[in-house]
């Protein structure tokens, strides 16, 4: 009997330790996998109701083998997410999409997102990223988010959105504050009284703002000793208003005082003048004629003269385009060699 109970324990014990072990090697890989990830949680913060509440989170894949995302799922419908990213190589990057549902949630929501990632034949691991946010019934904005659509780059653009507050009349914003250098806001107050304020809020883009996709948000500081922010979502793109082709002028191998011309090609959206143009490093060894009327396609022949200077050679352009607050900016790249380097390379 003894030896009964002894070979029973002996294998109690194995499976514990199967299960042991089966346990930690999950743990082990949900502490790897959120590895990949940016921030290891996501909030919205307060948000108002009704608006429109977006998020990204980004993830690289940090580690030698291909990670294939086979799923994407959250624990409440309050948050619904997304990815395009299917398959990461090693130091490749992608983003999950988080939507908010303001309109039918509210309160404190505290939800788990679940990603898992496929890797070898038949390797599976998941990340688990809490996420939260606070929608409030008693702030709302219409529109409901910053949509700032396309603006031309060195222009910025702006968008209104009203911002209500109801029981309270005391309620003030204020200050605005932004992440973005290319983006800040003014506001104004519109109206108080009978338990409600009005804000209008003016959401800017600098003309200074980079080329790309503007995916961001505001935080609206106000005196509510209980929820003093609340989120604004902006959202809009930057376009080049003015387009340079080629943007890199390839002059190649060039000899000392010996000029040569290449072609510029300037296209507007409408018909723009050019002011001038300026060079940052060498002056003396470019000769360019603007035109003086408005065109949609200015084609521009630019003389360049290399110096006596040996080696590489690179040179900034500024085109000053008149209305436009900022310079187009372009660049020339080459290398001058002596009139013997030049033949030899090219036998």
């Amino acid at each position: 009997m003894f030896k009964q109970f002894k070979v029973a324990f002996s294998f109690g014990l194995m499976v514990l330790s199967l299960f042991a072990g089966a346990a930690s090697a999950e743990e082990a890989g949900k502490s790897w996998a959120i590895k990949m990830f940016a921030q290891p949680k996501f909030d919205f913060g307060p948000v108002a109701q009704h608006s429109d509440c977006q998020g990204y989170l980004e993830f690289t894949n940090c580690f030698e083998p291909v990670m294939e995302v086979t799923s994407v799922s959250t624990s409440c419908r309050c948050i619904s997410a997304s990815t395009e990213t299917k398959v990461l190589k090693p130091h490749e990057s992608g983003k999950i999409k988080l939507v908010l549902d303001t309109s039918r949630f509210q309160g404190q929501r505290n939800v788990t997102l679940t990603v898992q990632f496929k890797y070898g034949n038949s390797n599976y691991v998941t990340a688990s990223i809490p996420c939260a946010a606070f929608i409030r019934t008693d702030v709302w904005m219409q529109p409901s988010f910053a949509n700032l659509g396309s603006i031309s780059a060195g222009v910025g653009g702006e968008q209104k959105v009203k911002v209500s507050r109801t029981g309270n009349d005391q309620w003030q914003i204020r200050e605005v504050r932004s992440r973005n250098t290319g983006l800040k806001a003014d506001f104004k107050e519109l109206s108080r009284g009978n338990g409600r304020v009005d804000y209008e809020v003016t959401v800017k883009v600098s003309p200074e703002a980079k080329i790309g996709s503007i995916q961001d948000s505001l935080v609206l500081v106000t005196n509510d000793s209980s929820n003093a922010n609340v989120s604004l979502r902006v959202e809009g793109r930057v376009e080049a208003d003015i387009q340079v082709t080629p943007d890199v002028l390839a002059l190649g191998k060039m000899t000392p005082g010996k000029e040569s011309k290449v072609t510029l090609i300037v296209k507007s959206k409408k018909p723009v003048r050019l002011e001038g143009i300026a060079f940052s490093e060498h002056p003396d060894a470019f000769k360019v004629e603007l035109p003086t009327d408005e065109k949609l396609i200015h084609v521009l022949s630019i003389v360049v003269t290399p110096p006596d200077a040996m080696g590489e050679f690179h040179e900034t352009f500024n085109l000053t385009v008149a209305g436009r607050p900022q310079p187009v900016k372009f660049e020339a790249k080459g290398k001058v060699e002596s009139l013997t380097t030049a033949q030899d390379s090219s036998n």
